[in-house]
């Protein structure tokens, strides 16, 4: 093989991996809704990703799913747009929070820095009974379940996976609306199987906060913890043309 040949497929190789590093969608519509914008989707399938009624903090609050909040002009929340984009070759849904990232930045101009702050919410803090009660759990981790109201409005939860313990602690948060910090000290991936009441989950028997001391001996320690915040330097207003 010569070596303009030799060049050729390492520049190609080269480009692919930069490429999953730091994807971008191929393409996207961007279309700014005028009526009123009463519902939100979001749907994948192997090809693209949709979009319909989304803010801009909605897109935010996507692409930058670990930190804990944004902070931005208040219009975001108030501009909807319906956005079609397609993955590149190669490229995939799980990728595409990194894709809109570069999204907001080629066709809104964002520029952004990160902040740690401080914020009130919980760290998860085991007992002496914790370890003897978590069972292994299968190498995957991920979460899945149910919810119901079958007492008139009282929606019964119903989750179980396998996780880590920062990674119990991500998923809490989304529960409780709050940050929670992982401060166990446990490593490793454990099976839960977790079952409450979702108006019981700040207070009150069987809430979430229960059920994690009772059946593991993890409990949520109220305190300020340090959180990750994207702090919006720059943004449009209106999108690039299509």
């Amino acid at each position: 093989m010569s070596k303009s040949m030799l060049l050729a497929v390492f520049l190609a190789t080269a480009g692919a991996a930069y490429a999953q590093m730091d994807p971008s969608f191929e393409v996207a519509s961007i279309h700014l809704r005028t009526d009123t914008v009463s519902s939100y989707q979001m749907k994948h399938d192997p090809a693209q990703v949709t979009w319909t009624g989304a803010s801009l903090r909605m897109l935010f609050n996507f692409a930058f799913r670990d930190a804990w909040d944004v902070d931005g002009p208040s219009w975001m929340g108030l501009q909807y747009y319906d956005i079609v984009a397609k993955f590149p070759p190669g490229g995939a849904f799980d990728q595409s929070d990194r894709m809109v990232r570069n999204l907001l930045a080629s066709r809104w101009g964002l520029k952004y820095r990160t902040e740690q702050r401080s914020a009130p919410g919980f760290a998860l803090v085991a007992d002496e009974k914790t370890a003897a009660s978590l069972r292994p759990g299968d190498q995957r981790e991920g979460m899945s379940g149910t919810g119901s109201a079958p007492r008139g409005g009282r929606v019964e939860m119903a989750v179980k996976g396998n996780l880590t313990l920062p990674g119990l602690a991500k998923y809490l948060a989304g529960e409780l609306h709050r940050p929670v910090v992982d401060q166990t000290g446990i490593e490793g991936i454990y099976a839960f199987d977790l079952k409450w009441s979702q108006d019981d989950t700040l207070g009150g028997d069987p809430g979430l906060p229960n059920v994690l001391r009772d059946r593991f001996g993890l409990r949520l320690k109220s305190q300020n913890v340090p959180v990750e915040v994207i702090v919006v330097e720059h943004i449009e207003k209106t999108p690039t043309a299509n």
